[in-house]
């Protein structure tokens, strides 16, 4: 059928829109310079104080016994990853409880609370947290590592792609108006 005027508006419209878009997204993309993104990096990350990480392998079990049991038994010279492996009732247990490297925000609280009061080789417990009881190991802990530049290069371009965007809508909104 014919198109109506009102549908030509709204192709025009449509159009418009998609070349406002076009534009923004050059104007975004050129926002992404190497510079740029250097100096965003060290504004979020290489100020940043590294976080601390921790190596800590731990047994959970469903009641407090149980977990007093074990910490006896390895107070008593039982190996913790022998004891993990026997008792430990987690996707964990297979590897003797090794929790590997990790930041205590990515931690549930008590857990993240005893671990940070831990020195290398301590042994901590029964914590309860909503998944059970926990016996902890800290095996070591180190100062935190700065996210490497590469690392986070994806999501920093995306930052200055989406403030670029932005930038440049206000810009042009200026002149629309």
């Amino acid at each position: 059928g014919m198109m109506t005027h009102r549908d030509e508006i709204a192709l025009e419209v449509d159009r418009r829109a998609y070349l406002a878009g076009v534009v923004l997204d050059t104007t975004a993309k050129k926002a992404v310079t190497d510079e740029a993104l250097q100096k965003a990096y060290d504004e979020k990350y290489a100020k940043a104080e590294p976080t601390k990480e921790y190596h800590a392998a731990h047994i959970i079990v469903p009641t407090e016994d149980e977990a007093k049991a074990v910490k006896a038994e390895i107070d008593g010279g039982k190996d913790f990853a022998e004891e993990a492996k026997a008792k430990s009732q987690d996707g964990a247990a297979a590897n003797g409880g090794d929790l590997g490297w990790f930041a205590l925000d990515k931690m549930v609280q008590p857990f993240a609370d005893a671990v940070a009061g831990m020195k290398d080789g301590d042994v901590a417990g029964p914590i309860q947290t909503e998944y059970g009881w926990h016996v902890i190991k800290l095996d070591e802990l180190r100062p935190g590592s700065r996210q490497p530049f590469e690392a986070v290069r994806p999501q920093l371009e995306q930052e200055l792609v989406e403030g670029g965007r932005e930038r440049a809508f206000n810009e042009l909104s200026g002149k629309l108006v």
